[in-house]
């Protein structure tokens, strides 16, 4: 029996879009200025972060099945967040880095 054709704009079952390519995204503080917001997904879990002059800060931190969560504050201006299981570690570091925001994904599986 002959394929039927496929209508254009359509994917190919089992394709799947690359993701969309995250960034930085600047929103009100609040206070007459702009902070800038993301979220990172890494390996161990999910992580929404905001970050202005002078200050970082964890809004979210979801980590996936098995895995445990650590916060570090490591100045007013930056934060490392580790998702922690058996056998993985992600680590996202975020600060204001002098004129904008600034991170680091780091995933090490053992």
């Amino acid at each position: 029996m002959p394929s039927s054709p496929r209508p254009s704009g359509t994917r190919p079952p089992g394709v799947t879009p690359p993701a969309p390519n995250p960034s930085w995204s600047p929103v009100s503080n609040g206070a007459g200025g702009t902070a800038f917001r993301r979220t990172f997904r890494t390996l161990g879990g999910d992580v929404a972060v905001w970050v202005e002059p002078g200050t970082a800060r964890v809004q979210e931190t979801v980590p996936k099945d098995g895995y445990q969560v650590e916060i570090r504050r490591l100045s007013d201006e930056a934060v490392e967040v580790t998702f922690v299981n058996d056998r993985t570690i992600s680590r996202v570091s975020f600060r204001w880095w002098s004129t904008a925001p600034y991170a680091e994904v780091a995933e090490s599986v053992g």
